[in-house]
């Protein structure tokens, strides 16, 4: 995927039942072909979907770059998240939902200024990048299954 010429997928659509699952496969593809374009791969929202389950970027990456779609990823995850309870995967995608709905405030803000890598502000352009991808459905209910 070149992320130079088309925006990734929202936060919201997951893989594995896992919000930012399927943003971050879009944007590891993009780095390991050097089109990342605005967008960073390994920053604080991929963070806190690796931390969540229990893998760093370069596992992840491995595993999107081991298939041509999301099965590898989708596999890495579902394994890695199996003795997680519906409850802690339900408090990670609201987190996960919290962050898309609110790109300029709320506790993103911290998060974006680490995206950012210390920007005087928070919407570098890959903020406002990943702002377009989910503009008009940032009160959407719940995540989108893929």
């Amino acid at each position: 995927m070149n992320l130079a010429l088309a925006q990734s997928r929202s936060p919201r659509a997951t893989i594995g039942g896992l919000g930012m699952a399927a943003r971050t496969p879009d944007k590891a593809r993009a780095a390991s072909t050097g089109t990342l374009g605005n967008f960073k791969y390994d920053c604080s929202m991929d963070n806190e979907l690796f931390g969540f389950a229990g893998i760093d970027a370069s596992e992840y990456l491995a595993a999107v770059t081991s298939s041509a779609d999301d099965s590898g990823a989708k596999a890495l995850l579902v394994r890695k998240i199996a003795g997680k309870s519906d409850d802690e995967v339900d408090a990670y995608n609201r987190v996960i939902l919290e962050w898309a709905a609110n790109p300029n405030g709320g506790s993103c803000q911290t998060r974006r200024a680490t995206t950012c890598n210390g920007a005087s502000r928070f919407r570098c352009k890959h903020c406002v990048a990943g702002r377009r991808s989910i503009e008009g459905s940032l009160h959407a209910p719940a995540l989108s299954p893929l």
